[in-house]
Order: structure tokens, then C-alpha cells, then sequence
């Protein structure tokens, strides 16, 4: 990567850039964004102040991972995410400040994540089991648990080729609606943003 990495990805914390070259600090602008919205709602407003509205992220692939680092550095001002083709973010903090609904949807076409998956297996998960014991995909899904503080248990839907993994049992005794993960995959879809069905 070089300068126009800093131009053309979301600095999702993979980013591989020469030692003089600095990305840009995406988590740092999405706050100050935030931080204006509610300034501007509370000039509307008359200077009553008001709470941040809801607000929802979704991203496809490098954006994607983006939205999964958000997730965590950004947890508190996030009421949900949902994502299309990706991995993990390696620059998060430990922690985040608290759960984020997520929803993660992957196709059986995805030639990025094919190709990751090769490492590991020679054939895509065809069912929820079968991608629940996926070495690479248990690691996806143990980040997320372990972010959402939800326990390692699923049920299963499938519908025709499409299945569903979705975890909703929190690990300790408090309960939250928060604290919700599904990953949804669809037969057939390439590494594409699935805008009409």
C-alpha cells in the first residue's frame, strides 16, 4: 500500500502503508461527524439540547471491516451495524464500550472470502454447522461473540441454500437486547453489495 491507500480504503487498521505515510484517522472523523450532527440538531432546536438520533452503519468489504472497527471504537454511538464481506479489523480497542447489534452477510460466490477460505477448507459451508467449525470463520464469529458478550451457541435456519447463525444468549445472566449477532449466506452472491435482492 502507498499514498493512495489513505485516498481509496477505509483505514480499517489492515491497512499496510509505507513507514512515512500516515492514513487517515477515520474513527477520529466519524466522531467529530457525530459530534456535529448533534451540534446542528441542537441549533435547530433552539439550544434545548437533544440526544444523538440512532444511528445505524452498514459497509461492503473494506467498508465493511471499517463498520466492524466502529463497532468496538465506537460502540457507544452505534445502534446497529449490518455488514456485507468481511473479515476482521486488527486495530480495535480491547474492549468496546458496549454491545452492537450486528448483522454479517456473506455469499457462497465471494471469491475474497473464497479465496481466504482455501487456506482452511477446499469447500464453502453449506450449512450452519459446517460454518460454525470453520477455522476462519470461528475466529469472525468468536470476535463478534466476545464484542457482543453473547455465548457461543446458535440456532440454525436454513431456507432452501440460505442459512442463518444467530446468536442471541447472552454469557452471563444480564440480559440485553443489545446483545444480538446473526450472519446471514446466500447462495450464489459474489463479492457484491446486494442492492435488489
Amino acid at each position: 500500500m502507498d499514498e493512495a491507500a489513505i485516498k481509496t480504503r477505509w483505514d480499517d487498521g489492515n491497512l499496510q502503508l509505507k513507514r512515512h505515510i500516515k492514513p487517515a484517522k477515520d474513527v477520529l472523523f466519524f466522531n467529530k461527524m457525530l459530534f456535529w450532527v448533534k451540534h446542528y440538531t441542537d441549533s435547530i432546536l433552539n439550544d434545548v439540547p437533544s440526544k444523538l438520533p440512532k444511528i445505524y452503519i452498514s459497509g461492503f468489504s473494506n467498508g465493511a471491516m471499517f463498520c466492524s472497527r466502529l463497532t468496538m471504537d465506537a460502540a457507544d454511538k452505534i445502534t446497529a451495524a449490518a455488514v456485507v464481506s468481511t473479515a476482521l479489523p486488527k486495530a480495535t480497542l480491547q474492549q468496546p464500550a458496549q454491545p452492537v447489534p450486528t448483522l454479517i452477510m456473506y455469499g457462497t460466490k465471494d471469491q475474497r472470502i473464497i479465496d481466504t477460505l482455501k487456506n482452511y477448507t477446499n469447500v464453502y459451508p453449506t450449512n450452519p454447522a459446517d460454518f460454525a467449525a470453520n477455522i476462519f470463520l470461528q475466529s469472525i464469529v468468536s470476535w463478534h461473540l466476545n464484542r457482543n458478550q453473547l455465548a457461543n451457541n446458535f440456532s440454525g435456519p436454513i431456507n432452501g441454500n440460505d442459512y442463518k447463525l444467530i446468536y442471541n444468549t447472552p454469557n452471563s445472566s444480564r440480559t440485553d437486547d443489545r446483545k444480538y449477532f446473526e450472519i446471514q449466506v446466500y447462495k450464489g452472491l459474489i463479492h457484491k453489495y446486494p442492492f435488489n435482492n
